[in-house]
């Protein structure tokens, strides 16, 4: 039976950087955004 890394160390080796620095950046977009929408309610929910 194969190590539970061995899936992610094959899916690092064929996608690369590339692929990863786009997964970084997604997230950290979706992150902010869902930070400035959420803020955005609770502002105008306390006003």
């Amino acid at each position: 039976m194969a190590k539970p890394g061995d899936a992610l160390k094959r899916w690092l080796d064929t996608n690369g950087l590339l692929a990863i620095s786009l997964g970084v950046l997604g997230v950290a977009i979706a992150l902010s955004l869902l930070l400035v929408v959420g803020g955005y309610f609770i502002a105008s929910f306390y006003q």
